[in-house]
């Protein structure tokens, strides 16, 4: 008897009797994929830890499409398909101003999207109506021609458009001296779905363009610049990355981390700092708190942070102040000393799960500003728990750590 563990997309609709009789146990499924008959066939099953599971006849012309990565669907793809869809992806999925209603109906059967869905909003309800997303939805205006992710505007950008072209996109980064007569004679109407970061002296030339600018979530940079560097996703800049810039105003889309000398100039390389949340040393904080832009969440830390937001093992004492953040799992082991701890730990913020011998615990303990997870002693492990490993060991395992299994 056999087990199936650690697989992404698991498809058991056409599963055989001889093969299902074998199976005792499906787990640690991403999503699982079945029909009536599959179901019958493994009702003795245990099904556990399965991230979703949906039913699919197999009597009916519904191609599966399984796509890891960004999927564009526009009309042609659409109308070049016999029968009907069902699209699993693990990406950003976006539909085409080209793309109706009837067509969604008659072509597509179910839509499971781990990522983003972007479309036009005359045909949001019908997708939306088949849709499990876990991710955003972005619904830009019908016949606009939409551009995801984050685009800069400038002169040579708006010189492939057609005259007074409809523009809508999901993030805009105005940056950059704009040619007023080239943005008159190109664009119509501009739709800002997110955000839109622009040096402020170029509101005035661009907002006329915009549709219902007063709803629009806007970063207006106070600075003359240099324009502004976009990065995007959370980062990590030491001084040698800051030193790479020359007066610029810098824009991370998530979280940034600055790991900088005490001495570096960093008003000298960065007019202005937009993201969602900056995390900085004290002193670092107290000579640049004027440039971090107005919505900006700031944490402060003292000495050297340390990250974890994976598995971690420390075995050796330290020889620095450090400020922990732990996000998953973090292992002191017994060559740490306690005094070691006490001396240079400023603080702890435990978001995971943190193991340590006996005697470090109430060392931790002290050190923990927050503690959301939890910091436990290491257990060796008891006669009857080796027993029941080595019985997990002997049972057979059909099937294991694969992205996509169909059977």
């Amino acid at each position: 008897m056999s087990k199936i563990l650690n697989i992404g997309v698991l498809d058991v609709r056409e599963i055989k009797e001889e093969i299902a009789k074998e199976i005792t146990s499906i787990e640690n499924i991403g999503l699982l994929i079945e029909s009536d008959e599959s179901q019958k066939l493994l009702a003795h099953v245990s099904k556990q830890n399965i991230g979703a599971s949906i039913k699919i006849p197999i009597d009916k012309d519904i191609k599966l499409v399984l796509n890891n990565g960004d999927l564009k669907v526009d009309r042609d793809y659409l109308e070049g398909i016999d029968g009907n869809l069902a699209l699993i992806i693990n990406g950003d999925l976006r539909f085409t101003e080209d793309v109706t209603s009837q067509l969604i109906n008659e072509k597509v059967y179910l839509i499971i999207i781990n990522g983003n869905l972007m479309c036009p909003k005359n045909i949001s309800g019908t997708i939306l109506s088949k849709t499990t997303i876990n991710g955003s939805t972005i619904i830009h205006k019908s016949r606009y021609i939409f551009f995801p992710g984050v685009t800069q505007l400038t002169d040579r950008f708006l010189k492939r458009f057609r005259e007074k072209s409809n523009i809508s996109f999901e993030k805009l980064i105005i940056g950059e001296e704009l040619d007023i007569n080239l943005l008159n004679e190109k664009i119509d109407s501009i739709e800002v779905v997110e955000k839109m970061i622009s040096l402020d002296k170029y509101e005035d030339d661009i907002y006329p363009f915009i549709d219902e600018y007063y709803d629009v979530a806007t970063d207006i940079v106070p600075y003359d610049s240099n324009g502004i560097k976009y990065i995007q996703g959370d980062t990590k800049l030491h001084d040698s990355d800051v030193q790479s810039y020359s007066g610029i105003v810098l824009y991370v889309d998530g979280d940034l981390e600055l790991d900088l000398s005490e001495n570096i100039d960093f008003k000298q390389h960065i007019d202005y700092v937009i993201c969602d949340k900056i995390i900085l040393n004290d002193n670092i904080y107290s000579k640049i708190r004027d440039v971090i832009g107005t919505d900006v969440e700031v944490e402060i830390f003292s000495g050297r942070l340390m990250i974890n937001k994976g598995k971690m093992i420390i075995s050796d004492n330290f020889n620095q102040k450090v400020s922990i953040k732990n996000m998953g799992k973090l292992i002191f082991e017994e060559s740490v000393d306690a005094e070691n701890l006490e001396k240079f730990i400023y603080s702890i913020d435990n978001y995971g799960l943190i193991e340590a011998p006996a005697n470090l615990i109430n060392a931790l303990n002290n050190k923990t500003n927050k503690n959301y997870g939890k910091i436990r002693n290491q257990l060796p492990k008891s006669d009857n728990q080796e027993v029941n490993d080595k019985e997990k060991e002997k049972q057979d395992i059909m099937y294991t750590n694969m992205g996509e299994l169909k059977l």
